[in-house]
């Protein structure tokens, strides 16, 4: 692991993480459970016109899936009476994780054909005439086609948002967001710390044997709308009493959830300045620096892999703890926060479990983004001389999302390169075709008509 500690231990991982979460929503919730409540397929969605005659015997003790509720019904009451047992009202974070759900199952046909900034500017200037390239057009409008047939989306993760906010020319930024809400289907990937989250909490529910039918896939639980590309807030303390807070929240989310990015576009108005972003620049030199510090020391990729990897872990772990508190409060029943010295006893040995647990393929595939993540930047230290630059933070986003969640990633040579090489191989590991220009990506969209 080397003397000087956090600098060689995923440290870039570590500072480049500590400038992003400035830049992030926080998430309300990382619960991945499924609804437990047990609905009526037939009658739920409408507790007024609810009567026995309605509910067929062989459906009331299955899962709602077509009719989204604020309500858990539980199932009919054993007492004579011809009532139903009804549940608590739904948290709005039930409410969200619904609204997720139901997302990702419009989108389970569908190709997601993930765009890194290059190739959303360059779409934008055949639109505005800039590029008159035959190629051009050609993908401009194979997208198009894919995308109004319902074969295909183009969705966009909170890297593109902070890279369109880069954009000062307010002209072409509004024509960016209006290509984005063109070709995404209004679909978001939920942020990078929101997605690490789900992922442990996935991942470690899945690790105490939970039944196969109360988690919902992985990939069910990452998809969002375009006004929420950095995380779900709502506003609280409206002064309201608790229940209509709850619903002026809802009716907030609901439509939130329809916002498109041309319309966040213009009620933001002007571009983030450039002193926003110059942290990345100072970020990219001091890892430079550091990197350079300790090049002699590096013996071969594995090691420098589980450098980060330890750095990424070390980033993530009290996360991890309060999902595993969590999890205990739920099954005792009752509340409770550990103290100061039992939290820290126990985030060693959650640390020392991850670290171990990646290892196998299994915890690489659940865990995929914090993998992918400490992959590249052990690319850029194993390669010594690489420099890392500001853009490149965007840059190792983009892919994250893309390759762990997507199921093509068009983007720039030099990714391609990296993240298709032998030694990471990111593309057969989670079955992401990587494309590199303009070119191949026609080829592939061809296979897709």
């Amino acid at each position: 692991m080397g003397s000087s500690g956090i600098d060689l231990v995923g440290f870039g991982f570590r500072l480049s993480y500590a400038r992003w979460r400035n830049r992030c929503s926080d998430s309300n919730s990382n619960s991945i459970m499924a609804n437990p409540g047990l609905l009526c397929k037939l009658c739920a969605c409408d507790m007024k016109n609810w009567s026995p005659a309605a509910c067929n015997p062989g459906v009331i003790d299955k899962r709602c899936d077509e009719h989204p509720h604020g309500y858990v019904w539980y199932g009919l009451n054993t007492g004579g009476d011809d009532t139903l047992d009804i549940g608590t009202p739904m948290t709005l974070d039930e409410y969200v994780r619904q609204r997720q759900i139901e997302l990702a199952r419009d989108l389970e046909d569908k190709k997601a054909v993930y765009l890194d900034i290059k190739f959303w500017i360059m779409l934008r200037d055949v639109i505005l005439g800039r590029r008159t390239g035959n190629s051009d057009l050609c993908l401009l409008e194979m997208l198009r086609i894919l995308v109004g047939c319902g074969k295909v989306y183009c969705p966009v993760s909170d890297s593109t948002f902070g890279e369109l906010l880069k954009q000062t020319d307010a002209n072409t930024r509004k024509a960016t967001a209006n290509l984005i809400d063109e070709l995404s289907n209004g679909v978001a990937i939920i942020p990078f710390e929101l997605r690490v989250g789900t992922e442990l909490a996935h991942f470690l529910h899945s690790a105490v044997s939970a039944p196969a039918d109360v988690l919902h896939p992985i990939k069910h639980l990452v998809w969002s709308k375009l006004s929420y590309v950095w995380g779900f807030t709502h506003p609280a303390g409206i002064g309201f009493a608790p229940e209509a807070d709850r619903v002026l929240q809802r009716e907030f989310f609901d439509h939130m959830w329809t916002v498109s990015m041309s319309e966040m576009i213009d009620r933001m108005g002007d571009a983030m300045p450039s002193s926003a972003f110059s942290a990345f620049e100072v970020t990219a030199e001091k890892l430079n620096s550091e990197n350079a510090a300790h090049a002699g020391q590096i013996r071969s990729f594995e090691q420098v892999y589980l450098d980060e990897l330890q750095g990424a872990i070390d980033v993530f772990t009290g996360a991890a703890v309060d999902i595993v508190g969590e999890m205990i409060e739920k099954r005792r029943g009752h509340l409770g926060e550990l103290p100061p010295h039992s939290r820290a006893v126990h985030e060693r040995q959650l640390k020392n479990l991850l670290f171990a647990a990646f290892k196998q393929d299994t915890t690489k595939n659940a865990l995929r983004t914090l993998h992918i993540t400490a992959c590249m930047y052990a690319a850029v230290r194993w390669n010594k001389q690489q420099q890392l630059e500001a853009n490149d933070f965007f840059d190792f986003r983009h892919a994250a999302a893309a390759i762990g969640y997507c199921d093509a990633f068009i983007t720039e040579r030099s990714m391609r390169a990296m993240v298709t090489a032998n030694h990471l191989s990111l593309d057969r590991r989670y079955g992401c075709k990587v494309l590199a220009n303009v070119d191949e990506s026609i080829a592939y969209l061809e296979t897709l008509r």
